[in-house]
């Protein structure tokens, strides 16, 4: 463990070993709260970088048209929808994280922003409605014909065709994120502020905050980071994001 930092101790790890116990309740209600709201705001984080990731490549990329650029124009956006939807909309199963409902906040015009990209997300993206518009367009449209041949008879085959970047939806998702990432972070300090509420008035013992504590350069990636984090906190700004890849063998 490094020295030059506090200690760090894990509030899942924590969670886990309160679980199946009678003690702290109020406290467990608050840490998973505060979890789901903290796992949220990663999301809207990460969509904010695949936005800026393609704004810089609609600004930097040349006018020619090509499969391979529209097909990584559509994947970032594709993404950060699906990233924006599960952080402020979607309805989590047993088990899952679950959403941070946001309408409550919005205004009429940011409401129909939302309820567009969502109603994107689940008809566009997550699936296919062939021929209907979703948000006023048609996403996708196929038709399997017929071909006669000279031989006598017809042969089946189709054609579809999907939109890929779309020009207003990007602009209701830039629109939004920043929107999206202040409701949930008022809600974020709102659920830390009843922890520790709850701490205070359910007090843990110092053996389970031992017991969960972690190397932060581990987490945060270098000593810059955590340092970054632990000066964050008291304006209530230590949030980051780090991409990881699997190792491979």
């Amino acid at each position: 463990m490094t020295e030059k930092f506090p200690r760090f101790s894990d509030a899942d790890r924590v969670l886990k070993e309160l679980e199946g116990t009678p003690v702290a309740t109020t406290v467990k209600k608050a840490l998973r709260k505060a979890m789901t709201s903290q796992s949220c705001l990663a999301d809207l984080g990460q969509a904010a970088l695949l936005r800026d990731a393609l704004r810089d490549l609609l600004n930097n990329s040349t006018p020619t048209v090509s499969d391979a650029n529209s097909s990584i124009e559509m994947a970032l956006l594709m993404q950060a929808i699906l990233l924006y939807s599960r952080a402020t909309a979607t309805i989590g199963q047993y088990g899952e994280r679950g959403a941070v409902k946001i309408t409550d906040h919005l205004s009429s015009e940011e409401l129909e922003d939302h309820n567009a990209l969502i109603e994107i997300r689940n008809k566009a993206l997550a699936h296919v409605y062939h021929n209907e518009p979703v948000s006023n367009e048609v996403w996708h449209s196929g038709k399997l014909f017929f071909v006669e041949i000279k031989k006598g008879g017809w042969l089946p085959a189709g054609y579809n065709s999907s939109i890929n970047f779309h020009p207003q939806t990007f602009a209701r998702l830039s629109r939004m994120l920043p929107v999206a990432r202040e409701i949930l972070m008022t809600n974020f300090h709102q659920h830390t502020t009843k922890l520790t509420d709850a701490l205070n008035k359910e007090p843990l013992t110092q053996a389970i905050f031992e017991r969960c504590t972690f190397d932060p350069i581990s987490l945060f990636g270098s000593d810059e980071a955590v340092t970054r984090a632990l000066n964050g906190i008291p304006e209530k700004t230590a949030f980051g994001y780090r991409a990881t890849q699997p190792k491979i063998d």
